[in-house]
């Protein structure tokens, strides 16, 4: 009782709660929000690719694909766990753009980093070889260089994750909540959900181009937020 009275008071009364308490919300509920859009995001572009000529195939490619990258992707979800605290334990956990790297770059190379690295671009070579040996599924020809891409662009998502890391570390984890749906639904989702409602097909060249757009989106966004956070951090200093 105490435990779910003490959750509900986390949401509905957050400002009233001590600081700690009020940190621990400032964190979670920014990365439950995340979660739910990773949930919820192949779900509804399921359903968009519904439209695309050729679904059949095209479907079952997409969700062999999907889950091929989550176990590569595997590795960095805990390398960013150990970074985030490396990190979290500097003094000035947002100096990631410096001459020397600092600490938790290398902590998150070699708990995870490289190896999905490594993982992802093998996938994208031999994705098609990959799939019919783990799954037994022959992926057709037209599909091909869409796996290709589609796993690139997954390497393109982990490295928005690479920047995340100093922004969680530094207490601003809403940023990267906010930069991450930003990127899904106003660079991804709602594109393709609007345009197949609308012309009620689309090209698989279109599909690549508006996914490379869409993971790109996320590690830029990051980027910024991180060089935003940084020069307000030193303006405050030199006041």
């Amino acid at each position: 009782y105490r435990r779910l009275t003490s959750g509900l008071s986390t949401v509905f009364l957050s400002s009233e709660l001590p600081e700690d308490e009020t940190d621990i919300f400032q964190v979670w509920f920014p990365e439950m929000l995340i979660g739910l859009a990773r949930v919820a995001t192949p779900f509804v572009m399921l359903k968009v690719y519904s439209a695309i000529s050729g679904t059949t195939d095209f479907l079952n490619t997409y969700n062999l694909a999907l889950q091929l990258a989550f176990i590569a992707c595997l590795p960095v979800f805990a390398a960013s766990k150990i970074a985030i605290r490396s990190a979290s334990e500097s003094n000035s956990p947002l100096s990631l753009f410096e001459r020397v790297p600092p600490p938790w770059v290398s902590v998150f190379g070699y708990t995870g980093g490289v190896m999905t690295l490594v993982g992802l671009c093998f996938c994208s070579v031999f994705g098609v070889d990959m799939i019919r040996l783990i799954f037994g599924y022959t992926v057709p020809t037209t599909s091909s260089v869409f796996l290709t891409v589609f796993f690139l662009c997954c390497l393109a998502g982990q490295v928005g994750h690479f920047f995340a890391i100093p922004l969680r570390s530094a207490g601003k984890s809403r940023l990267v909540a906010l930069n991450f749906l930003f990127a899904e639904i106003f660079f991804y989702v709602a594109p393709m959900g609007i345009l197949s409602w609308v012309h009620g097909s689309l090209s698989i060249s279109f599909l690549i181009a508006l996914t490379f757009i869409y993971t790109i989106s996320f590690p830029i966004l990051n980027v910024f937020s991180i060089l935003k956070v940084k020069s307000k951090e030193v303006g405050f200093q030199r006041v």
